[in-house]
């Protein structure tokens, strides 16, 4: 591939990173995506990683913390969205430790009340809330809580 900048891939990788954070491996991928050679690009990402631009770990809670504030994704979601900007599982598992059983409940019962308005059929909750990726402990809780507010 031929370089599309003049610019070095430490320079590019910093201007991407003065505009939005990324992970280690989205900011490898968007670099090689611009024709960085690997070794360019291992370098650059070394020296950031070094200087602290680059952390994952933190990036990583940050976002979850985002995303658990939210209060609408089921823990497997705010998973599957981590791994979607590039952050190992190893990552994710470590900022995701705690116990998340009580917020996965609170999050399937405000799920329900944002896209259910009136009474329906409860096996149309559960299945709304099987494809968001809620666990079936938090499905029976949200459905209850539910149908006996309606």
């Amino acid at each position: 591939m031929t370089v599309k900048s003049n610019k070095s891939a430490l320079v590019k990788a910093v201007d991407y990173l003065s505009v939005h954070d990324y992970s280690v491996k989205r900011l490898r991928d968007k670099l090689h995506r611009c024709g960085y050679e690997k070794a360019e690009i291992d370098a650059a990402l070394g020296k950031l990683l070094q200087k602290g631009y680059l952390n994952d770990a933190a990036l990583c809670k940050s976002m979850s913390r985002v995303y658990i504030v939210a209060g609408r994704y089921s823990v497997l979601e705010i998973k599957y969205k981590l791994r979607s900007k590039g952050f190992s599982s190893d990552v994710i598992a470590d900022c995701l430790d705690g116990d998340l059983a009580e917020y996965e409940k609170k999050a399937a019962c405000r799920a329900l009340k944002i896209h259910f308005t009136k009474k329906q059929d409860t096996g149309k909750y559960m299945q709304y809330l099987y494809r968001k990726g809620f666990c079936s402990a938090s499905i029976a809780y949200a459905t209850e809580n539910f149908t006996a507010s309606t």
